[in-house]
C-alpha cells in the first residue's frame, strides 16, 4: 500500500471534540493556523467527518514521510482517480511543494500564517472560556470559571484525568525542544513583567548557553505564532510587557506565579484572542479601542478600588478613557467619577458580555 492510499483509507479520528466559534468558509484556498496546541487538527477532523463527499487528509509532519515520500505529480494523479474534492495538508511547510495541488478546495494548517497568495486566512486560537464550557458540559457557568482558572486553554490538558502537571509537561515534550522549554520558563518567570528582549537575552545566559542570534530569532518565531506577546505602554516609551499564551503551562513553568499574576494573565489572554489591539496603561490596567480601560483586580472590593481609580484618576482622564471596565472574581458593582463609568463584572461575565 502507497502513502497516499494509506492517508486515504486511514483518517485519524478524534477521541473527543468540543464544537469551537471558527468556521471554514467557502473559499477554495483557505491557510487555517493557529499557535501549537490550539486544536487545529481536531477541528479540521471534526469537519471532515461531517464532510459529504470525498476528501484526503495528509499530515505532513507523519515520520512515515521520511521513508516514503510522495511527489506533487503522485498527489495531483490520486486526487483525479479518486476524485477527491477537497484536500487537507496540515503541519504544511511551504518548501514541501514548488506548486499547491489543484483540487475543487484545498485547505493548508500551519502554525503562523503561510502568505500563500489568494488563500482565505483562518486563525484558530487556544480555546475562551465560552468554548471551555462546552468541554466542561456538567459543571454550572461559575464552577466553569474555577476548573478553567486551574486547567487553561489547551484542549489537550482539558480531556483526561490524569494530573495537570504531568499533561503540561507531556504537552510542552511533545511540542517544544529542550532550549525552547528554557526560554518558555524564563519568559513564565516575568508573565505580566516589563521586559525587553536585550533583558531576557541577558537573564537567560546566566542560566544556560544561549546565542543572542537564536534567541532574538526565537522570541520573533514565538511572536508570529503567538506563543507570547509584548504589550506595549502608551505611558512608557518603549516599555512592554510579556504575556505566555496559556495560564496553565505558565503556571506548570516557574513557581513565581501569584493569584494576581495568573489573573491578570487571564484577562489579558482573553482581550488579545479577539484580536483586539491592546496597550498597557502603566500598572493600571489594559486599554483597548482607545477609549475602554480594563483593569483586572479579582478580590478587591468596590470601595479599595474606588480609592485606587481616584488615585489614577487624572491618567484615565489624560489618556481619553471613556469607560473602565473591572475584571473581578465574583464581584459585581458600578459607579460614576464625572464622566467617567466604572463597572465591575465576574470574568465569567465579562468574558461573554465583552465579547457579544
Amino acid at each position: 500500500m502507497n502513502l497516499l492510499e494509506y492517508c486515504y483509507l486511514n483518517r485519524p479520528k478524534n477521541d473527543f471534540f468540543a464544537p469551537r466559534k471558527a468556521q471554514l468558509d467557502q473559499s477554495p484556498l483557505i491557510n487555517f493556523y493557529g499557535v501549537r496546541g490550539s486544536g487545529k487538527t481536531s477541528f479540521i477532523l471534526d469537519w471532515l467527518d461531517n464532510l459529504d463527499e470525498e476528501s484526503l487528509y495528509i499530515d505532513m509532519g507523519d515520520p512515515k514521510m521520511l521513508f516514503e515520500a510522495f511527489t506533487l505529480k503522485s498527489l495531483q494523479r490520486y486526487i483525479q482517480e479518486k476524485e477527491i474534492k477537497t484536500v487537507v495538508l496540515d503541519h504544511y511547510d511551504t518548501a514541501f511543494f514548488d506548486t499547491l495541488p489543484a483540487c475543487d478546495r484545498l485547505i493548508i494548517i500551519t502554525r503562523i500564517q503561510a502568505g500563500i497568495t489568494d488563500a482565505a486566512t483562518i486563525r484558530l486560537h487556544t480555546i475562551d472560556y465560552e468554548e471551555f464550557l462546552g468541554f466542561e458540559t456538567n459543571v454550572s457557568q461559575t464552577n466553569g470559571f474555577s476548573h478553567f482558572f486551574k486547567l487553561g486553554s489547551v484542549p489537550a490538558l482539558l480531556k483526561s484525568n490524569r494530573s495537570t502537571q504531568l499533561l503540561a509537561k507531556d504537552f510542552l515534550l511533545c511540542r517544544f525542544d529542550p532550549q525552547e522549554i528554557r526560554l518558555l520558563s524564563l519568559l513564565a518567570i516575568h508573565n505580566t513583567k516589563e521586559l525587553t528582549i536585550n533583558q531576557i537575552y541577558t537573564y537567560a545566559k546566566k542560566t544556560f548557553k544561549i546565542s543572542k542570534d537564536w534567541l532574538y530569532k526565537k522570541i520573533d518565531e514565538f511572536l508570529q505564532e503567538g506563543i507570547v506577546y509584548f504589550i506595549e505602554d502608551i505611558s512608557k516609551k518603549g516599555s512592554k510587557r510579556v504575556v505566555l499564551y496559556d495560564i496553565t503551562l505558565s503556571s506548570y513553568l516557574t513557581t513565581e506565579l501569584n493569584f494576581g499574576i495568573h489573573f491578570e494573565s487571564l484577562v489579558l489572554l482573553t482581550l488579545l484572542k479577539r484580536d483586539n489591539k491592546v496597550y498597557a496603561l502603566n500598572a493600571n490596567g489594559y486599554i483597548i479601542h482607545s477609549d475602554k480601560l480594563i483593569i483586572p483586580a479579582p478580590f478587591e472590593s468596590e470601595d479599595s478600588v474606588w480609592v485606587k481609580t481616584q488615585k489614577i484618576f487624572s491618567d484615565i482622564k489624560k489618556s481619553g478613557i471613556k469607560r473602565v471596565e473591572i475584571v473581578t472574581v465574583s464581584n459585581s458593582y458600578r459607579y460614576t467619577i464625572e464622566d467617567v463609568v466604572f463597572e465591575a463584572l465576574p470574568y465569567y461575565e465579562w468574558s461573554i458580555v465583552e465579547e457579544d
